[in-house]
């Protein structure tokens, strides 16, 4: 280095200095002092300069295959593919077996869409060297490209002949049977590139995501955790353990290793989404609300975060704060038909029930087989006795909708009581008992058997729904009444 650079220094001074001409050095016509000229400029930057200095030296010395394969180089660099194929072919003509020729040449096949010609420039370059495995796994990823599976498959075998530990083979043919869906082949050779390279954190990662592919969470935990010991901080790896431990309901595993991507990225809002979400199935409701209360400082837009902060509030039985919530929710997204769901029970809660309805029949507009919109609406104008025959006809679509459903049974049964169809309503009382031991059901079914005049079976239904709800007190009126009934008769 020391002995070079006076020399660039020298030969900076002189492309510089106009008043010195490069005829007073004598080195106008010398293609090694334009080449190391061209040098210089091609190091500080200046790529055009450096092609015209190139040029030059050509110019002066076009026999140097050495030259033309430096002057394409910077026809390259500058992507003038026409001139930098040219002077390739140039160097060809000079030096035959020139590897980095047929390299470049490969490339600007390549990246001019002309697959098969790079197939043929890669094939010359391993009929010069078949154990040039650049050139072959090169060749075998222009074959995935051009979707020539097999010819790709056969050549990464070719590659791991040669060469057995070869990694770079092996995870090509692993990920062409990951996408034929060959999953168990998938993870034979993932395996076979973990044992070459054990400190490579990507493909523990893909073989926990082979393994779930398959069913084996196990296994797929085994080698996310691998992941996390190679890289701790491996986000993919966190983010699947936290999905596989959510699955499992582990909600505490799953909670830790989201909180660790929290720290390692504290403005991803998704983070918060799942944390929140997580917590609400936890049933810790007010840790749910103070997450996505943080989550909506960084994305206050995100109707995704308000609806969840609409089920934590109402869980909480917030009413009023669930609907400004739902509400919002519906603002970013006007199709939010769980929002509309949710924002008609908190109304109902509330005894805004023109709201509630309305918010109920927008959701059955934007989804007719919505049966738990359907069967929640019927059940309420059922309740207070309005709508019956709307409320008829709502119920008995949610039911074919999902015809074992206890709750929707209960209210099939509950608007023929309210009709003053005791018979027909008791029928289907008894059968949603048998779909749901549910105290409501069991005291619906009570106050049939009160007006069809079967006292006693009226008490046995109080009586089994009080086991259920010990301390319903409007249950132990009704079986206090029956019971002074009975005394007098």
């Amino acid at each position: 280095m020391k002995k070079i650079f006076p020399l660039f220094t020298v030969l900076l001074t002189i492309s510089c200095l106009c008043s010195i001409t490069l005829k007073a050095f004598g080195a106008e016509n010398d293609p090694v002092f334009h080449y190391l000229l061209g040098s210089v400029y091609y190091q500080d930057g200046d790529i055009r300069a450096a092609a015209r200095e190139y040029e030059k030296a050509v110019e002066l010395d076009s026999s140097s295959a050495y030259l033309h394969m430096e002057l394409a180089k910077v026809y390259y660099a500058l992507s003038e593919f026409d001139e930098a194929v040219g002077e390739f072919y140039k160097t060809l003509n000079l030096e035959e077996n020139n590897r980095e020729a047929y390299q470049y040449l490969a490339e600007i096949s390549r990246r001019r869409g002309q697959e098969s010609e790079a197939i043929e420039f890669y094939m010359k370059i391993i009929e010069l060297n078949p154990g040039d495995l650049e050139a072959r796994l090169d060749l075998a990823r222009m074959y995935e490209q051009m979707k020539k599976i097999d010819l790709a498959i056969e050549e990464y075998g070719k590659i791991i002949e040669i060469a057995p530990e070869q990694w770079e083979a092996r995870l090509g043919l692993a990920s062409i049977y990951e996408f034929q869906g060959k999953y168990r082949r998938a993870i034979e050779e993932y395996l076979k590139c973990a044992k070459i390279d054990p400190e490579n954190a990507q493909i523990y990662n893909k073989l926990g995501s082979l393994y779930l592919s398959v069913k084996n969470v196990s296994n797929a935990k085994d080698n996310f955790s691998k992941s996390l010991e190679v890289d701790p901080d491996n986000l993919t790896a966190l983010y699947n353990l936290a999905l596989i431990f959510e699955q499992e309901k582990d909600w505490d595993r799953a909670i830790e290793y989201l909180e660790r991507i929290n720290l390692l990225q504290k403005d991803v809002v998704e983070t918060y989404l799942h944390l929140g979400i997580i917590y609400l199935q936890k049933g810790e409701y007010q840790k749910a609300k103070e997450i996505l209360q943080q989550a909506i400082q960084f994305k206050p837009d995100d109707a995704n975060i308000w609806y969840f902060l609409g089920l934590s509030l109402e869980e909480e039985k917030n009413y009023s704060e669930a609907v400004k919530a739902f509400s919002t929710a519906i603002r970013y997204d006007p199709q939010n038909v769980e929002a509309y769901f949710h924002l008609g029970i908190c109304h109902d809660r509330l005894k805004n029930f023109d709201l509630s309805y309305e918010a109920l029949e927008e959701v059955i507009r934007m989804n007719p087989r919505h049966a738990q919109a359907r069967n929640y609406l019927g059940y309420s104008w059922a309740e207070r006795g309005i709508n019956l025959d709307k409320a008829l006809e709502h119920i008995q679509k949610a039911l074919e909708i999902d015809p074992e459903n206890g709750a929707y049974v209960d209210s099939l049964g509950w608007v023929y009581f309210q009709q003053g169809e005791y018979v027909r309503a008791r029928e289907e009382l008894k059968k949603a008992i048998r779909l749901l031991k549910d105290p409501v059901i069991y005291e619906h079914l009570g106050d049939t058997y009160g007006r069809l005049g079967e006292t006693s079976k009226a008490l046995d239904s109080y009586g089994k729904a009080l086991e259920l709800d010990a301390e319903n007190k409007k249950l132990m009126e009704k079986i206090g009444n029956l019971r002074e009934q009975l005394k007098k008769k």
